[in-house]
């Protein structure tokens, strides 16, 4: 028993570890905000994003393998259907996210405004993890001023739409997306009829038609 155990011990660290550097690849980066098919936002003052799930066995958690893919990984693999993403980093990230077909790092300084604005309003489908922190409400509040609102996509935070909501909520109404999620919520896109929220195991696949029609009309 104490062998089987500290051999599933070390499949873990093993797994754990290969998360951990594929998540400290740093792709090249892209000197310009050029038109992208898919921009892809998310918080980076947290590493949960390039975390894998895990469950424990015998009191040791082990890498789950029915859900051997990261946050980034699940929303990427949703959309890639849409065309190709591209995934906006501060130039300090590290870890860099999992799953975008290509990362651009955004300048330092003051013109990180710019260059997201202009990414933004260039962008054919935005979808952005909703986070607290100064820089993501501005990001918010930027991207329901430029994007159509039938093209961008807010994704509850791995910690669930209750960690973000109280910061988020103002900023959301005062664009006139007048939504009360519930605890489940992982998605709210914003339709004919005003927002919604979509919730379940594969939220992100439940919404694609409401994508494809959106960006139907965006053609």
């Amino acid at each position: 028993m104490a062998r089987w155990l500290a051999t599933l011990a070390l499949i873990a660290a093993v797994l754990w570890s290969y998360g951990t550097l594929r998540g400290r690849r740093r792709p090249g980066a892209s000197r310009a905000a050029k038109p992208v098919q898919i921009l892809y936002l998310r918080p980076f003052d947290t590493d949960e994003g390039v975390e894998y799930k895990t469950k424990r066995f015998g009191g040791i958690p082990v890498a789950d393998p029915d859900a051997m893919r990261t946050f980034d990984e699940e929303i990427c693999d949703a959309f890639h259907s849409f065309g190709r993403i591209t995934a906006l980093v501060p130039r300090n990230a590290d870890p860099v996210p999992i799953g975008p077909d290509k990362v651009v790092f955004t300048p330092e300084g003051d013109d990180w405004h710019v260059f997201i604005e202009t990414a933004l309003g260039q962008a054919r489908l935005v979808v952005l993890v909703l986070g607290r922190s100064a820089s993501m409400l501005w990001e918010l509040q930027t991207a329901l001023r430029v994007v159509n609102r039938a093209q961008l996509l807010l994704v509850a935070p791995p910690g669930g739409i209750q960690t973000v909501w109280g910061q988020v909520s103002p900023v959301l109404t005062a664009a006139g997306w007048n939504i009360a999620p519930t605890p489940g919520c992982r998605l709210i896109v914003h339709g004919a009829d005003g927002p919604h929220e979509f919730s379940g195991p594969t939220p992100y696949h439940d919404a694609l038609g409401a994508v494809g029609r959106a960006l139907t009309q965006g053609d």
